[in-house]
């Protein structure tokens, strides 16, 4: 890296598309820091072996037509019914561009449809990349990184422009990327404790959701392969496990059994290696770990709010602005979905 990217770095920084979380969005404002970037990009790219480009988001599409434009480069596009247009030819290797890579879950399903069309992913280019481990499914990728988490980091902390590290917990930003993928900020308590039965449940309106709370201490004869089981299931249909275990600390259990889980439930501001969510029914005034996601139960500044899982009307209508809610069986209609999401 040199100083030139420092220089950039440091400007988007300061005009706020790389802050708490990350904004590419508003790129779409900077004309002159798009036209930087797509610099950058094509350095990386250009002694590659590639005849296509395809982006999947607003911005990743935005840059994608420039450098076709101004390298002359063949584009492949996303047409409003998710069908893919552009000339794909046998031999195609295509690189996909994106403006975001934490562990890939929201990206999976575009990754899907390119290649059920035959579109041959070579290479994946985004414009950040966290540092957390990505999920397996990526290991058969090429992904290149133009901005790294680390490096970002290192560059504001040694201009003196931050004095801690940028984040918040990774998991917080994919939620947030979830919510505006799937339009909704749905989350669904399933109560079920037959693992059939629940399988069969969340398969129906996994489309639905992004967060699905559970207790696996209440599944009968629940087990690791219980939880891979409803681990794939929330990989294809793109939504995030809670396991509400509930406990004060966390020591005395192994979490290589919760892998499968994405977030565990907790009453203490414990410190382990996991993502958690804090349960803060008494509304405490509270400064967690990194390895918090949010808080449930009550609403906290600068953490991503849950609420409790809600079963009647009255309770939704005063608990409807919180960033995720969650309802049962009871609500889960589709009037009272639209509702839930309008709220975004």
């Amino acid at each position: 890296m040199n100083n030139t990217m420092e220089k950039l770095i440091i400007d988007l920084f300061e005009k706020k598309i790389i802050s708490n979380t990350i904004n590419f969005n508003t790129l779409l404002t900077y004309p002159y820091l798009i036209n930087n970037i797509v610099i950058y990009i094509y350095n990386k790219i250009k002694y590659i072996d590639y005849n296509n480009i395809i982006g999947i988001t607003n911005i990743s599409s935005h840059i994608t037509s420039i450098l076709s434009h101004n390298h002359n480069i063949p584009i492949l596009m996303f047409s409003k019914d998710k069908k893919i247009e552009g000339n794909i030819g046998e031999d195609n290797k295509t690189i996909l561009i994106i403006d975001k890579l934490y562990s890939g879950r929201s990206i999976m399903n575009y990754i899907n449809t390119l290649e059920s069309n035959k579109i041959n992913i070579k290479f994946i280019l985004t414009l950040y990349s966290s540092d957390n481990k990505k999920l397996d499914f990526f290991d058969k990728y090429n992904i290149i990184s133009l901005f790294n988490e680390n490096y970002i980091t290192k560059v504001l902390t040694t201009h003196n422009l931050i004095n801690t590290k940028l984040y918040y917990n990774l998991l917080h930003n994919e939620i947030l990327d979830l919510k505006k993928q799937k339009r909704s900020k749905l989350g669904y308590e399933c109560k079920l404790t037959n693992i059939k039965d629940i399988i069969s449940e969340v398969d129906n309106i996994g489309e639905h959701i992004i967060i699905l709370k559970i207790c696996s201490y209440k599944i009968e004869n629940f087990c690791i392969n219980y939880g891979n089981a409803l681990s794939k299931l929330a990989k294809n249909h793109n939504f995030i496990i809670i396991d509400d275990l509930g406990l004060n600390n966390l020591d005395h259990i192994n979490l290589n059994n919760y892998k499968w889980a994405n977030i565990l439930t907790t009453y203490k501001n414990n410190n382990n290696n996991c993502n958690l969510l804090y349960i803060n029914n008494n509304n405490d005034d509270i400064m967690l770990n990194n390895n918090y996601v949010g808080t449930i139960g009550s609403y906290t500044n600068n953490y991503i709010n849950f609420t409790n899982t809600i079963t009647d009307i009255e309770e939704l209508k005063k608990n409807i602005n919180y960033d995720i809610v969650i309802i049962n069986s009871n609500l889960f209609t589709n009037k009272i979905i639209s509702y839930i999401n309008s709220m975004i």
